[in-house]
């Protein structure tokens, strides 16, 4: 839903197509154990270890088109944010910006 709602967004504005980056999705114990020594972000009690929560880096995506206009990172992340936000306020998911990280912390609420 989020990658169709993005390139929908795109294209609407006449943005080139772009993939997004999914940087993490389900963790295992020790993966987390792993991650904390590490991450000061990282909970022992991680979300990721349900299969709800997904990270997604707003600092980098994955260009897949050469035709419409071309659009620079901050533009593509300020199009992604409103994207997920908007899910948000229709009640589909939580999100937390993470700043050092670079990422989305998304936790589906379905």
């Amino acid at each position: 839903m989020i990658g169709e709602q993005f390139q929908k967004s795109l294209k609407e504005q006449g943005i080139e197509k772009h993939r997004i980056i999914v940087t993490s999705v389900l963790r295992a114990d020790d993966d987390v154990k792993e991650l904390r020594k590490v991450n000061g972000n990282a909970a022992a009690n991680s979300a990721h270890q349900y299969a709800t929560t997904f990270d997604i880096t707003y600092f980098r995506f994955d260009r897949m088109s050469l035709l419409g206009k071309s659009a620079t990172n901050q533009q593509l992340a300020n199009i992604l944010g409103e994207v997920i936000n908007q899910l948000r306020d229709d009640g589909l998911c939580y999100v937390k910006y993470e700043r050092n990280q670079r990422c989305f912390h998304i936790t589906s609420r379905r």
